[in-house]
């Protein structure tokens, strides 16, 4: 189902209306149409060209398509792609969106939810987008039978490999976490050893000796089906342990491994890679790229002790990242969210902005409630006490 919106809308959040006369009296305006898919392949080759010029992989159909058909049908999430569309029909804009139910409301919010890093739309190159082309847009979208009270747009960058984000131009707010990146470099030891003390280095070696006391340990990447569904299910079970350990919700488990049952593989978007000790997979990470990028999504490792204390996530990263150097990429990310490992191997930050933006009165009194909620969690992650502490009550939930 689609539908084309009308071109000429009041813009959200008191800003006064558009004149409803011609267009060419608008001239901040990039776009003539707007047109909204509840069934996005319908637009998939639009969506593929402008996901070649612009945007992370989170972005890319080959990732978003798989998502909205294992994790987001499982968690209600209803697709609703915007496409932007010039005078000649070409397409300028496409907004990756889902629609979900929250407290009595309807909210629109970027496709890939919490398992998407990086949230932002795509943009044609060229059109220079204002704030207030921006809000017609997403108003124009909201002008059918969607019923949406608000635009939930968070953890979006600031930019993406150098090319400026447009929807930075709405007002925003800093998101309670940021994410974490490195430049790699061609050597992988001369970048370990720019970011890794020596005793730290040699800290790493011990751990990886007493892995390899007890088996031979070995990089593994899932490039058939039955090397993906070895990594995954260990994959699974070290997350589902971790998140009980934690006081995590495991019910949503089984959309991501159906997630990433059809994403993994040689032709997949995304990279599986664990740690093998023996014939025990002590670790995993995956990840998805985008030309010369790397950017970790998940990782887990083996809880057991005599497992754990050689830090078998850490060496697994090192491995990952020495492939990455070796291969000629240029970034590698491991998200968002704070971890000391993120801070040692990947320690520029990328801030990331969150955009709420009403459309109805209660879409809009709902926006300044969870600016605050957001505002105090960041506070709360920022800090060197209350952090932890939050994170040792939800364990003893």
């Amino acid at each position: 189902m689609s539908h084309v919106a009308s071109p000429l809308r009041p813009a959200l959040g008191g800003i006064a209306p558009f004149p409803t006369g011609s267009r060419s009296i608008v001239p901040s305006r990039p776009f003539a149409s707007v047109e909204v898919h509840a069934r996005p392949r319908a637009v998939i080759d639009d969506w593929s060209a402008l996901a070649a010029a612009a945007g992370s992989p989170y972005q890319s159909p080959g990732w978003v398509l798989p998502w909205i058909e294992t994790v987001g049908a499982a968690s209600g999430v209803t697709p609703f792609v915007v496409v932007a569309r010039d005078a000649d029909g070409r397409a300028v804009a496409l907004l990756p969106l889902g629609l979900h139910r929250r407290g009595g409301l309807t909210v629109a919010s970027f496709l890939g939810a919490k398992d998407s890093n990086f949230n932002m739309g795509l943009f044609a190159p060229g059109p220079s987008w204002t704030a207030d082309a921006i809000r017609a847009l997403l108003l124009d979208s909201a002008a059918g039978e969607s019923g949406i009270d608000l635009f939930a747009l968070r953890n979006q960058p600031l930019a993406w490999e150098g090319t400026a984000n447009p929807l930075a131009a709405l007002p925003q707010q800093p998101s309670p976490s940021f994410a974490y990146k490195a430049t790699l470099e061609p050597d992988a030891d001369a970048f370990l050893r720019g970011r890794l003390s020596r005793d730290t280095r040699k800290k790493v070696r011990q751990k990886l000796n007493r892995l390899r006391a007890l088996g031979p340990v070995s990089l593994a990447e899932a490039r058939t089906r039955g090397e993906a569904a070895d990594l995954l299910d260990a994959f699974t079970t070290q997350r589902r342990l971790r998140n009980v350990a934690s006081g995590i919700p495991t019910d949503e488990l089984a959309g991501l491994r159906g997630f990433l049952d059809r994403t993994v593989g040689a032709d997949g978007p995304v990279t599986l890679y664990g740690l093998r000790c023996g014939d025990r997979i002590v670790a995993t990470l995956a990840g998805t790229r985008a030309q010369n990028r790397f950017c970790g999504m998940l990782t887990s490792f083996d809880a057991d002790p005599e497992i754990a204390r050689t830090s078998p996530g850490e060496l697994l990263l090192s491995e990952v990242i020495k492939v990455h150097c070796a291969a000629g990429y240029t970034t590698f990310d491991l998200g968002v969210g704070e971890a000391r490992y993120k801070e040692s191997y990947c320690p520029e930050v990328e801030p990331l902005f969150d955009s709420l933006v009403g459309v109805t009165p209660r879409g809009r009194a709902f926006a300044w409630a969870e600016a605050g909620r957001l505002h105090v969690k960041r506070t709360i992650k920022q800090s060197s006490w209350a952090w932890p502490l939050a994170q040792r009550l939800r364990r003893l939930r």
